[in-house]
């Protein structure tokens, strides 16, 4: 032996022990492709015997589909080049899984071949998958909320992506926006808004329900409650954005103090011309009064335009009291007398430009109300703006025309008091009714707003906690303490296994909230069919034996078989149930007895039960038990679906559903449901 194969058999034997080591599998192929040789990784993953490779088809561990592979791997190697691909290989019982492939040429006993490493990643293959999959679900949600969102870059406030209520709201195109800060976009009405958003983020990682007012691409102010969250997108810090547009809800709010402001006028100058009988006192503070609250210059009251009599005034200090000489002047009495004598209300934004004007100085603004005693015209209230043009609005007018009223009222003899109580009775009537209106209106708004917030607090943690849980599992795996893991990462089948059903709850929530809201808006469509009830029963039950299995909880079916038919949609029926038994497995601990009962009414209906053995519920849970949203035991809002859904199953079918439970007693769900030929 020279001196060469000596030193190549040596390298040989002291590499022996790395390649029977190594957990990738190795594959040594001849340069025509033949298995030549395999370490023991190779041989598992395939479910080969070393014995079995001299034998075996250069192409019998390959998947059919990915069989023109290996001609690439072979003139890529023989070239001198290293090949890396993804393919399928089939194991010797026929089994195929997702592996990765690289190849280098390499002299083996003295002779050229091909080094293959082999490594399965069928595990980090789901893992991506399972990835894309949340992250569809997340983009999903943020692309079809109603309300406006953003993803920003948390250093600049730069736009990564924004959904169609932010464009809708704020007028943008997306090109307009993705890439440009808020700052670029001026969408920051004070603009150290943006600043202490950011430092609470950095600081907190949350803000919640700010009161800010955003600037659209017209400069119109929109008014918005925002809350954010601190994120990380392709490991750099960003901000999830969702701003709540309250722009009406604040309208309303003004409305509401104006209408309120207005009301309180009236319902004052009511009970003064209600209690007292001083007509100087009651006309002086009335002028005085609207003029405060329309702030504007001058405020009078004329009545007999046949002398042209001034009854009232309150005036801005800049201008003359009308009562201390104009009435001297033969155009201004004119003029009064031109007002009110016609009977109707007259307004005008700039007397001087509708040729209008009269006195020095001319007036500008001017409404005038005429002052109606039945049939009888007594007068006009008059108010005047000097200083410039005055665009007088409906509720203005309304207001004026309303006090014109009651102006009209206190001119009238003492002998009329008991009508003027009449009248102010029922005005505080129509007081209280608009007020209450408005309350309704603003209460509903802050209920949506509060239904928001708890599906956003509820989405988020639903959607955040298997996230957390699968990155955790993911970070073990890859090796928390600065230490490299081994390669390939082994992963349990009990991790796999908790990480889809971790999967599959959260699908189910999705599907049973899409399902929610389909229900809402078209209602549940049935198939309906006469059944025997214990039969349907009997088969959930053995569908949820596994379940049951699981939370160590047994079901007792007291179903007799002398039941009525009933007309039911088995599937939807079956939901009921399944929903039931789940709520009742997942409130209580494990050991739960659950016990199903039926009996007929004397309507022909029948009544089903089903009773665990639980820790029961207050009174307060109970008559929350069937709504779409509930807040948990730990204070945190959570999505509640299951029960919701059963109790729109049964009103479907014409029936009723309950609960009767005590803390410590457990719970009964009842239900009624059809006859057959009750359809």
């Amino acid at each position: 032996m020279d001196s060469g194969t000596e030193r190549a058999a040596q390298q040989a034997s002291e590499y022996r022990p790395i390649f029977e080591a190594v957990e990738d599998g190795l594959i040594v192929r001849d340069w025509d492709g033949r298995i030549v040789d395999a370490n023991p990784a190779w041989c598992r993953m395939h479910g080969y015997d070393r014995a079995e490779l001299p034998q075996l088809d250069p192409e019998a561990t390959i998947h059919p589909d990915y069989r023109h592979v290996l001609s690439d791997y072979l003139r890529n190697v023989r070239a001198g080049r290293s090949f890396h691909c993804r393919a399928v290989d089939v194991r010797k019982d026929g089994t195929a899984f997702e592996v990765e492939v690289r190849g280098k040429p390499f002299t083996y006993r003295g002779e050229p071949h091909i080094l293959g490493i082999v490594r399965d990643i069928t595990a980090s293959i789901r893992a991506e998958r399972a990835l894309r999959a949340s992250q569809a679900k997340f983009a999903k949600a943020f692309h079809a909320s109603p309300d406006p969102m953003a993803i920003t870059t948390l250093a600049e406030g730069r736009y990564v992506e924004v959904n169609d209520s932010f464009l809708e709201t704020f007028e943008y195109r997306l090109h307009e926006v993705l890439g440009r800060t808020t700052a670029e976009l001026n969408l920051w009405a004070d603009r150290q808004a943006w600043p202490r958003i950011r430092e609470a983020l950095q600081a907190h990682r949350s803000v919640r329900n700010r009161e800010l007012n955003l600037r659209a691409r017209s400069g119109t102010l929109v008014t918005v409650m925002l809350s954010a969250e601190a994120i990380e997108l392709e490991e750099a810090p960003h901000a999830l954005i969702v701003a709540t547009d309250i722009t009406e809800r604040k309208r309303a709010e003004a409305q509401r103090q104006l209408v309120a402001e207005r009301d309180r006028l009236l319902h004052d100058i009511a009970q003064r011309i209600r209690r007292s009988l001083d007509l100087d006192r009651i006309l002086n503070t009335t002028v005085a009064e609207i003029r405060g609250h329309l702030q504007a210059e001058r405020v009078l009251v004329c009545y007999d335009y046949s002398a042209q009599a001034i009854a009232a005034e309150s005036v801005h200090p800049d201008w003359q009291p009308a009562l201390s000489g104009q009435l001297q002047d033969p155009s201004y009495r004119q003029h009064l007398q031109a007002l009110y004598a016609p009977g109707r209300t007259y307004a005008v934004a700039d007397a001087v430009t509708s040729g209008d004007a009269i006195a020095q100085p001319p007036v500008r603004g001017l409404l005038s109300v005429p002052l109606w005693l039945g049939d009888q015209l007594l007068g006009a209230l008059i108010v005047q703006q000097y200083s410039g043009p005055r665009h007088w609005q409906p509720f203005e007018v309304d207001l004026l025309e309303q006090l014109a009223t009651q102006v009209a009222i206190a001119l009238q003899q003492a002998h009329l008091y008991q009508q003027v109580q009449t009248l102010n009775a029922t005005l505080e009537q129509k007081v209280a009714q608009r007020t209450e209106q408005l309350n309704r209106k603003l209460q509903e708004l802050q209920d949506l707003y509060q239904l928001k917030d708890a599906f956003l607090h509820a989405f988020s943690h639903d959607l955040r906690t298997p996230i957390m849980g699968t990155k955790l599992v993911l970070q073990r795996l890859l090796g928390s303490d600065g230490e490299a893991a081994p390669d390939p990462v082994p992963v349990p089948r009990s991790t796999l296994a908790r990480m889809d059903q971790s999967s599959d709850r959260q699908l189910n929530r999705i599907d049973a909230l899409l399902e929610a809201h389909a229900s809402e808006i078209e209602g549940l469509t049935l198939h309906r069919q006469s059944l025997a009830l214990p039969a349907l029963v009997a088969g959930y039950l053995q569908d949820l034996e596994p379940l049951l299995e699981r939370h160590e909880a047994r079901a007792i079916n007291l179903i007799g078989a002398r039941l009525p038919a009933v007309s039911v949609d088995p599937t939807q029926l079956q939901r009921v149930f399944d929903n039931a038994i789940t709520n009742a497995l997942e409130h209580n601990a494990p050991g739960l007895s659950v016990i199903l009962a039926a009996q007929g009414t004397a309507s022909g209906w029948v009544r089903c039960t089903i009773t665990d053995s639980g820790q029961g519920m207050s009174p307060s849970q109970r008559e929350r038990l069937f709504e779409l949203y509930a807040r948990g035991k730990s204070g945190r809002a959570q999505l509640g679906l299951g029960l919701y859904l059963c109790r729109q199953i049964v009103e479907a079918h014409g029936g009723t559903i309950g609960a009767a439970s005590h803390p410590g007693v457990g719970t009964t769900l009842w239900f009624t449901l059809p006859p057959a030929g009750a359809d």
